[in-house]
Formats: structure tokens, sequence, C-alpha cells
């Protein structure tokens, strides 16, 4: 093995130590965090804001193209959609980012199974995309600093909604008691 390869090698492993220390430093923060959200009926609802807000800005995109000024709307969904998301997160304890050796077989099987899935979509959706936005303007000389613009967003939409599905798809499928918490008819309560 030559020097390069095991330095790189030594700092794979050291970023790893680095990555899991500072996962279990936010883990255990969370702990405490969002408690009422870890049931499954609010995950549920939680998922369907983000959603909701993404289709928002989906349609901003869209309006974009032939009415000005959608950006303020899109502008004022993006918070909402990353607190519901932040949320979530804290809501499984950020078990979406966690190493490997931080999560059981099947919580590894599910998130490396989405991430598998995330990573695809990521790739086939994006190349339209940034083919659009790189030659679109080359061969169409007339093309608006509005259309490349909204191309942009689109991108960055497709970016945010693909990363996101790991996260989701752990919300849902690990309750984590969740279901008797909010069949108890206290809304999760204690």
């Amino acid at each position: 093995m030559g020097e390069f390869t095991q330095r790189m090698v030594v700092w794979a492993h050291r970023y790893q130590l680095r990555r899991a220390e500072r996962w279990q430093k936010y883990y255990d923060l969370s702990a405490n965090k969002f408690l009422k959200w870890r049931t499954l009926r609010r995950r549920k609802a939680l998922i369907a804001t983000y959603y909701l807000t993404i289709a928002v800005m989906l349609a901003c995109c869209v309006a974009q193209l032939w009415w000005q000024n959608w950006l303020f709307v899109w502008m004022l969904c993006t918070p909402v959609a990353m607190m519901a998301l932040r949320v979530l997160r804290f809501s499984i304890r950020l078990k979406d980012s966690a190493p490997d050796d931080f999560l059981d077989e099947y919580e590894y099987a599910v998130i490396t199974t989405w991430r598998s899935i995330s990573l695809k979509l990521l790739g086939y959706l994006m190349l339209p995309i940034v083919y659009a936005l790189a030659f679109i303007p080359l061969f169409i000389p007339e093309i608006t600093v509005q259309m490349t613009f909204t191309i942009a967003l689109l991108l960055t939409l497709i970016i945010v909604i693909t990363m996101t599905l790991p996260t989701v798809a752990y919300a849902i499928t690990f309750t984590d008691g969740a279901e008797s918490e909010s069949d108890s008819g206290n809304g999760g309560y204690q």
C-alpha cells in the first residue's frame, strides 16, 4: 500500500470516529427535544406539512415561468419546510444520519435501502435539469434569466426532496411505541 493510500485510510478512519462522536453528542442532546412529536400521528403530520410546502414551492417554480414575484412565496415556504424536517429528524433522534455502528440490522437495512434509492433518484433527476440549465441558454439565446432561475429552483427542490427520503422512510417505518401513545387519547403526552 502506498503512502498516499495509507494516509487516506487513516484520514477516513479518523473522519468516521469524529463523525460518530459528533452524532453521539447530538443524539444525546435530542433525548429531551420534541418528545411530543414522537408519535406516529404527529410524525405523519410533519411529513404532510413538509411535502405540502414542497408542493407549494414546486407550484411557485411553475408559476415563476409566467408571472414574476413568486419567489416571495417560495421564501415563505422554505423555513416552514425546513422546520418541519428538523422537528421530524429530532423526533427520530437523528437516526437517519447515524453511523452504521449505532444502528441495528433492520434499521441499517432500511436506511441503506433508502439512501441508495435517494442517490439513484438524485442522479436520474438531476441530469436532465443540469443539462437544461447548461445548454438551453446556449441554444436558445432569447432565454430569460427568469427561466434559468426557475430551472435552478427546480434543481434545488429535486435535491431537497431526494436527500430527505431516508429521514421520511425511517420516521414512518420505526414508530418506537408511537402507536400506543397516539391511540391512548392523550395526544402523546405522558
